[in-house]
């Protein structure tokens, strides 16, 4: 099992994120997504905010639900982890830490899939949608400026096609 530690401090098997990334790359009826010249405003060449606009709520939304949760649950598993200790120091004979001890290790299998599931979907996020995922609260600005009408673009450019998208999946894992 290949494992890789991601910023939010979960070890999580990243070869299975990324297969589970490649089937919903694959599986996605890719002209939900908007074509590459609709990014720019042919005449003036400002960026579209609404470029791949549903996809980007949408995929968004998920991406941050799941990086949500991984944040969530390890504050969580560090409460769980000082109630152990607090046990210990009260009772340092015979501490009962078994009903903790269980809870944490779920936490961790929670955590653990939250976080291959948020590595997945990001990497779906950055290949169909066409944007660079930066993080939950910079996603919930851009949302926000979206639902405003302030927004002035949602970033970077590709072509979202099934075929462009794998071959960035693949440039991906090789680098």
């Amino acid at each position: 099992m290949t494992k890789s530690t991601v910023t939010h401090g979960t070890t999580y098997n990243t070869k299975a994120a990324d297969k589970l990334a490649e089937l919903l790359i694959t599986s996605m009826n890719h002209e939900a997504f908007d074509p590459q010249q609709e990014d720019q405003n042919p005449v003036s060449f400002a960026d579209n905010p609404n470029y791949n606009r549903n996809a980007y709520i949408l995929f968004g939304q998920l991406v941050a639900k799941c990086e949500k949760a991984t944040i969530n649950t390890g504050q969580y598993i560090m409460k769980l982890e000082q109630a152990v200790e607090d046990e210990k120091a009260k009772n340092p004979a015979a501490p009962d830490t078994e009903m903790l001890d269980k809870r944490i290790a779920k936490a961790y299998a929670d955590q653990e899939n939250s976080a291959v599931l948020a590595h997945a979907l990001e990497v779906f996020f950055e290949v169909c949608v066409d944007r660079t995922w930066t993080d939950h609260k910079d996603f919930q600005s851009t949302l926000d400026q979206l639902f405003g009408g302030t927004a002035t673009s949602t970033q970077s450019r590709i072509q979202p096609t099934k075929d462009s998208a794998l071959a960035r999946m693949k440039a991906r894992k090789s680098a």
